[in-house]
């Protein structure tokens, strides 16, 4: 396409930003591209969640999105839990952890989870960290669970798998 296409089209993503329009955007972006590739699926979704439409949102994020999945997946937790949908929120975040294995997906898995389902998932998350191929990641996960002894444990077990990049 001429680059001008492009150029109106942002325009009017700004225009739709203002009027708080979803509809806006996506139909000028499907003009010039009626088969959107996942990055644009992405913005569809994360403007019918913003402002207010979740269960509109739920349209563009079906399907793989290969490389992009996990943004998916947190999009499609974002609008179940607008919507209500705790059981397939649950389904999404646990998904989440299991790729993940972070502290902020499991906390966030763990949240959505009734309270007596809870002790369950901490024992899922003891065992996925002990499995992580990170072993830093899978010490910070044993560390917010409350288990110095075996984060220290799996650091020392798996230390040459240390790659001393991650800074934090």
């Amino acid at each position: 396409h001429d680059h001008g296409v492009y150029k109106a089209a942002a325009a009017i993503g700004l225009i739709a930003h203002a009027l708080r329009d979803p509809d806006l955007s996506t139909r000028t972006t499907l003009r010039y591209s009626p088969n959107p590739n996942p990055l644009q699926k992405e913005h569809f979704a994360e403007r019918y969640i913003r402002y207010g439409r979740p269960g509109e949102a739920l349209a563009w994020l079906d399907g793989e999105w290969g490389f992009r999945e996990e943004g998916r997946e947190r999009l499609l937790a974002e609008a179940y839990a607008a919507l209500g949908d705790t059981a397939r929120l649950r389904a999404v975040r646990q998904a989440l952890f299991e790729r993940t294995g972070s502290v902020s997906d499991f906390e966030a898995w763990r949240e959505c989870l009734a309270p007596a389902d809870r002790a369950d998932a901490t024992e899922v998350a003891r065992e996925r960290a002990k499995m992580h191929d990170d072993p830093i990641t899978g010490a910070r996960l044993l560390l917010a669970l409350g288990d110095d002894a075996a984060a220290e444990v799996l650091l020392v077990a798996h230390h040459g798998n240390v790659q001393g990049g991650d800074y934090d």
